[in-house]
């Protein structure tokens, strides 16, 4: 039976996301800090999946693999291709790090969170705030502070996928002025230099490989159990 735990509802006046993340986090105690979107379902086992890799000190947040929630478009099939798991192993083994947590669900330390919530809720390009880019930005700044942000390919979650091309092309816009806006400060500012795999390649899009699931046949569970 999985194990029932109390929720906390917090409210805002202000339509602001980032604000909003960052008030969350600094209502909890936890050492770790799950980011989820709203119409995710958990696979049973991912919350202890994805805090095997906090063991090492090192890792300051890591990403779950991520599959449509019953799809019946063709772009939703596509828009779960995209997120390019086939390269996300090598970027954790081989580049150490990768360039972006996908906000659907990601999990970071708390003290990581804590400590770089002004850069991320403030930040700005080209003279302007950002408002959209925030699960990117969070994992830049992981970066930044010096720990490395890994893929666990055995924390499973699904999601719904925009259903019309329409919705993904512009899903894929924001996506790729968000890819560009961090890689160009990595390289101006420097610091993404200490990661040149991840920095200089976009996740290949196509079949998985290294072990994570083909999400062709993946199906979610009727009643997903979670246990802490």
């Amino acid at each position: 039976m999985a194990r029932r735990l109390p929720v906390r509802v917090l409210s805002t006046d202000k339509a602001d996301k980032r604000e909003a993340l960052r008030r969350g986090w600094q209502a909890v105690s936890a050492e770790l800090v799950a980011l989820v979107d709203s119409d995710v379902v958990w696979a049973p086992g991912a919350a202890d999946a994805v805090r095997a890799p906090f063991a090492d000190p090192r890792v300051g947040g890591v990403a779950t693999a991520q599959y449509a929630l019953d799809p019946d478009s063709v772009w939703e099939f596509a828009g779960e291709r995209f997120k390019g798991q086939g390269r996300l192993p090598a970027f954790t083994v081989a580049g150490q790090a990768m360039m972006c947590l996908i906000g659907r669900t990601a999990i970071y330390r708390r003290t990581v969170l804590t400590d770089v919530a002004d850069a991320f809720v403030n930040e700005s390009f080209l003279g302007r705030r950002c408002a959209v880019g925030d699960d990117t930005r969070l994992t830049e700044l992981t970066l930044r502070a010096g720990y490395r942000t890994v893929f666990q390919r055995t924390a499973k979650v699904w999601s719904r996928y925009p259903g019309t091309g329409r919705e993904f092309l512009g899903q894929r816009l924001r996506n790729a002025r968000n890819f560009w806006r961090v890689r160009l400060t990595a390289l101006v500012t420097g610091w993404g230099w200490r990661y040149p795999y991840p920095c200089a390649r976009r996740p290949r899009h196509g079949s998985s490989r290294a072990g994570t699931p083909s999400p062709g046949g993946t199906s979610p569970p009727r009643s997903p159990s979670i246990s802490y």
